[in-house]
């Protein structure tokens, strides 16, 4: 749930090249949903202006890091092959994309030592003691449209609307990547 590790995705990549990485990206409402619902926003805040915050945050994390993989691409770096985006929303069947299983064969196509991943299937598809399915649905509509101006001007409104939902599936987003 916290945004912040995706800020070490490109250090990981320049330090361990042959580590294969997947990005679990999750729509940025039901993120800040959950930290203002768990409580994980400085004291002296509103739960406002950290939802708002907490989108804002994400918003510009990901932007970083969606340029981060795109400028390695185009470098022709071999370790941007090893790296997998993937949504939430398409892990749980919410959209059309990823399964969990084709997660797990990227996963074993970069490093036989995934094959153990592999056999513990059955504890990939339980739910995380923080999920709060349908948060994103109780937001109020004025938090909505503040926090959805960060994702239009991240461009992440591409990916995810002001309503909590994916658009298509990250895939297809990342084909007209920097476009």
């Amino acid at each position: 749930k916290d945004v912040r590790g995706i800020e070490l995705v490109s250090e990981v990549r320049a330090l361990e090249p042959s580590t294969p990485i997947v990005i679990l990206v999750r729509h940025p409402f039901a993120v800040a949903a959950s930290v203002v619902r768990l409580g994980w926003f400085e004291a002296t805040m509103s739960p406002r202006d950290a939802f708002i915050q907490e989108v804002a945050r994400w918003c510009a994390s990901h932007e970083r890091a969606l340029r981060s993989w795109e400028e390695s691409l185009q470098g022709q770096d071999p370790t941007s092959s090893r790296t997998r985006w993937t949504t939430y929303e398409e892990l749980t069947g919410a959209i059309a994309g990823d399964s969990v299983d084709e997660v797990v064969r990227f996963l074993c196509s970069c490093d036989k030592t995934w094959t153990a991943l592999a056999a513990h299937r059955h504890d990939l598809t339980r739910r995380s003691a923080t999920d709060f399915a349908g948060e994103v649905v109780a937001i109020d509509d004025e938090w909505r449209a503040a926090a959805y101006a960060h994702l239009v001007t991240s461009g992440w409104d591409r990916l995810y609307d002001e309503r909590g939902a994916q658009r298509l599936p990250i895939a297809q987003l990342l084909t007209t990547a920097g476009k």
